[in-house]
């Protein structure tokens, strides 16, 4: 029933509602406080229904649609209890009338049925009810009653028990006070008895006690003036050693002080030292520059000036965290939303994605081409006041050369790649995160040309690859020193030196080239050009590099005939980020985005603000979230051959604590577990459910797939009511999965 005056909207006007904004609707067209209904319970095949359903009050209740079909109405339809375990079956008994809690069904049966407000009883809310509801009463013209039988059928058995249940109580409690009572008999039999004892005991103890009493006086006297002695001596000896240790205080502050002039002496020279030792180089390096040695541009990265190192945050916009983590993604969702080309993301799809930059794991963007992978990684960088650089794969890439390049010997200088220059780009600038994204990484197998970053990325402190051995650097040092030493040698002043005036100065150019030695298979120019090639190398790409901190890795992968797997050890260490087509996301931005105002520019993100990487969590057996992964684990993925080690436990708490930082309330622990099943552990679904369970007898692996279902539609119940905080539920994709398996002759392939 509806309130008065209220019109009721068409399917079209729900549909475009969320699910708390139709439960609210229809609980409000009903006039309910609560989410209770009443009906009389039906058992069909397997599955549980409620029919003739009312309120609590016993009124009937109609879906408040304008346009529903007759045959779609509540009062001639039935509502399926679900999700049934079966502990909960065993409580359930048909043509029983029933109070329940309610909830919006799933989205398929609501497609399905044509009614955006299909409800669904919640079984673990299955109670008989307290009273008959009045509607269930009939009364007779003679004023009798004339109860239906089902009706009668289910309060008195509930009564009766009830009644039962309380007579057995009673009688439990009769019997113990029997029992008590005949056992307090004998306990009062014996303490008559313990009494008399402890009279006599008492007696002799009254004697004993007057003369321990005479003995402790005396002995008390005795310690007394000992006491008082000792008192003396300790005092006198206090004093002498308070006075001993005032003196060896103010020895201490004089030493201290004379270290301290000494230690302020000691870092005026250090500090000149330095500061000789600084122009003493810049001078050599100033040399180096007059002779076209090094570029300006190499001068400046040696010796930047003082404006470059400032500590302004480049970019305009207001800078975060002023308005906290969850404001700042909602500017970056608003801006991006009115920008020309209208880029919109959901704000828990760009959550989720901040929250994946601060774990500082590897992230793998998969779906469709044209879902927005790669311009996600675009838009948040420049809707943050910081890098991207987008690399693309090619399909003949087959070692760690083709992403990071290779040192050449014979011209002894390396040879860079775009990626490499991203890495020098961010380690020149580090204010801003750079977001390095291999564009269609799984073009050629990832495992060959990104292995040596799959395994430096265990060590979270400072990775660093080597690209080239440090002796090479030694040879190149080594010619610069002779060149050097040669110019020396012709008494020169390094002040005024450059290379214009030494290749002008022919009677110098001939000395140099007898001091270097230098044939008629080379002249000075190519030897000058060979040591600056050298040197520029050296400068520009040092032996070993380490990768900075302000750098994250992602991937955008598409699968189909022309791409490659990904490998456990791949999946292992990453998280996947699965994007719909951005027509699903559209509506629901348009939502989100109701009501609020416009922004002026982007929101400035430094890098700073993103943790550094450091050691994951040590591995906690009690913690909650760490616990539910691991009993999936062992009841659920390890039959299926899905191992679940050490390592993505530990990545799943840094997880939960960046997600923290986004989502308020207890919700968060159930968010995380959600998110990471989708990103974690679906993902490695690709195994044949007609095969054997491991270690389950005669079990086949989609049975244990079907059990895993069940039991994330139990844990993840509570996700449903809400709002904007999922993309969608792991239980949810989890039956999609189901359903191709079944249409693929039962092959489950997360990626198919």
């Amino acid at each position: 029933m509806a309130k008065q005056g209220s019109r009721h909207k068409t399917i079209t006007e729900v549909e475009q509602l969320g699910p708390r904004a139709r439960l609210k609707y229809l609980m409000d067209c009903w006039g309910m406080s609560r989410r209770r209904i009443i009906g009389r319970l039906v058992k069909g095949g397997d599955y549980w229904w409620l029919q003739d359903i009312t309120d609590t009050e016993g009124r009937v209740l109609e879906y408040p649609l304008a346009d529903l079909p007759e045959a779609s109405r509540l009062t001639h339809g039935q509502v399926f209890v679900a999700p049934v375990s079966v502990e909960n079956a065993r409580k359930l008994h048909a043509d029983r009338y029933v109070s329940a809690d309610f909830g919006l069904a799933a989205e398929r049966q609501r497609k399905d049925k044509k009614n955006p407000l299909l409800i669904r009883a919640i079984s673990q809310s299955v109670e008989m009810p307290r009273h008959i509801p009045a509607n269930r009463i009939p009364w007779c013209d003679d004023g009798s009653i004339a109860l239906e039988e089902s009706v009668f059928q289910s309060y008195f058995e509930y009564v009766c028990e009830d009644k039962a249940a309380e007579v057995a109580r009673l009688d439990q409690d009769i019997a113990r006070h029997k029992a008590a009572r005949g056992q307090m008999a004998t306990q009062v039999h014996e303490k008559e008895r313990e009494r008399d004892r402890l009279e006599e005991h008492c007696t002799a103890a009254r004697d004993s006690l007057n003369e321990m009493e005479q003995d402790y006086d005396a002995k008390r006297e005795q310690r007394e003036t000992e006491a008082r002695e000792q008192q003396v001596a300790l005092k006198q000896r206090h004093d002498d050693q308070a006075r001993a240790l005032r003196h060896e205080i103010a020895a201490i502050k004089d030493e201290l002080a004379v270290a301290r002039k000494q230690r302020e002496r000691e870092i005026g020279e250090i500090k000149s030292q330095a500061d000789a030792l600084r122009s003493f180089a810049k001078e050599r390096a100033q040399s180096l520059r007059r002779l076209e040695l090094i570029t300006d541009a190499q001068w400046d990265a040696l010796y930047p000036s003082i404006d470059d190192q400032d500590d302004q945050v480049p970019g305009d916009g207001p800078l975060f965290p002023e308005g906290g983590a969850t404001e700042a993604i909602g500017h970056v969702q608003r801006y991006l939303f009115d920008l020309p080309d209208r880029i919109g993301y959901p704000w828990a799809l760009l959550a989720n994605f901040h929250a994946l930059l601060e774990t500082r794991d590897l992230i793998i963007l998969s779906g469709l081409s044209g879902s927005g992978k790669t311009n996600l990684v675009k838009a948040y960088a420049n809707a943050t006041g910081n890098a991207y650089r987008v690399i693309p794969v090619k399909p003949n890439w087959t070692s760690a050369e083709d992403l990071i390049g290779f040192y050449n010997p014979l011209q002894r200088a390396y040879a860079t790649t775009p990626f490499l220059e991203a890495l020098f780009d961010a380690r020149r600038d580090p204010k801003r995160l750079y977001i390095v994204c291999l564009d269609e990484m799984n073009l050629a197998r990832v495992e060959y040309y990104f292995a040596d970053f799959l395994s430096r990325m265990e060590d979270r402190q400072e990775p660093a690859i080597n690209l080239y051995p440090d002796e090479e650097a030694g040879h190149v040092l080594s010619e610069l020193r002779v060149l050097m030493q040669a110019l020396h040698g012709l008494q020169l002043d390094p002040r005024s030196i450059n290379l214009e005036s030494l290749l002008g100065d022919g009677r110098t150019m001939a000395q140099l080239a007898e001091r270097l030695g230098l044939g008629d298979g080379e002249s000075f120019p190519q030897l000058h050009g060979r040591v600056r090639r050298m040197l520029s190398g050296a400068i520009s790409v040092p032996p070993k590099l380490r990768i900075p901190p302000n750098v994250r890795f992602v991937g955008a992968v598409n699968m189909d005939d022309t791409t490659n797997h990904l490998s456990p050890k791949l999946l292992d260490r990453a998280h996947v980020m699965h994007f719909q087509s951005p027509l699903d996301y559209w509506q629901r931005v348009i939502e989100e985005l109701s009501g609020t105002e416009p922004v002026a520019g982007p929101v400035r993100i430094p890098a700073w603000h993103y943790p550094e990487r450091g050691e994951l969590p040590p591995y906690q057996p009690g913690d909650p979230l760490v616990q539910k992964l691991t009993d999936y684990a062992q009841e659920f993925l390890a039959p299926l051959g899905i191992e679940l080690g050490m390592r993505p436990l530990r990545q799943a708490m840094l997880y939960r604590d960046r997600l923290a930082e986004l989502f308020e309330g207890e919700g968060v622990q159930l968010l995380a577990l959600n998110n990471l099943l989708r990103q974690k552990v679906l993902p490695r679904f690709s195994f044949e459910g007609k095969h054997p369970a491991r270690g389950r007898g005669k079990l086949e692996c989609h049975e244990v797939v079907q059990r895993f279902h069940s039991r994330l539609g139990e844990d993840l119940v509570r996700l449903s009511s809400a709002d904007g905080d999922i993309l969608i539920q792991a239980d949810a994709e989890l039956g999609a999965m189901i359903e191709r398996a079944e249409a693929n002759d039962g092959v489950y392939n997360y990626w198919a």
